[in-house]
């Protein structure tokens, strides 16, 4: 079972700030494996980075040739290859960018990873 809620930050200086979370949440039944994570938006075009990432993530990350075999390198090269090309689009990414956090689950295990000072928590039980 798996949830997401994301809320914007406080910014005084600018009430009209959008959020600029985007949470990626999908299975992938092929491989057995859930791909949970946040891109976390930062700068003026912050929210066109995070969304540009996490809509091709999952996509991107499940055709790589080491999906299978070595699931954190394959995130790692997915992550940089959408860098490269986000760089070569239009999106003003000089003042803006994202740090993301994501984690993938495949059976028992567990696989992370990270850009910035986005991080995760792994928690076995939560108690309300």
């Amino acid at each position: 079972v798996y949830a997401g809620v994301s809320h914007k930050g406080y910014a005084p200086y600018n009430a009209k700030k959008v959020n600029q979370d985007a949470l990626v949440m999908e299975e992938h039944e092929a491989s057995g494996s859930v791909v949970l994570g946040v891109f976390d938006g930062h700068g003026q075009t912050g929210h066109h980075v995070s969304q540009f990432f996490a809509k091709k993530f999952v996509t991107r990350v499940a055709r790589h040739n080491l999906w299978y075999s070595r699931p954190q390198q394959s995130m790692v090269d997915t992550l940089l290859q959408l860098e490269r090309e986000i760089l070569a689009t239009n999106v003003d990414c000089q003042l803006s960018g994202t740090t993301c956090v994501m984690s993938m689950v495949r059976g028992k295990k567990l696989y992370v990873a990270n850009i910035g000072d986005s991080r995760i928590i792994r928690a076995d039980q939560v108690c309300v």
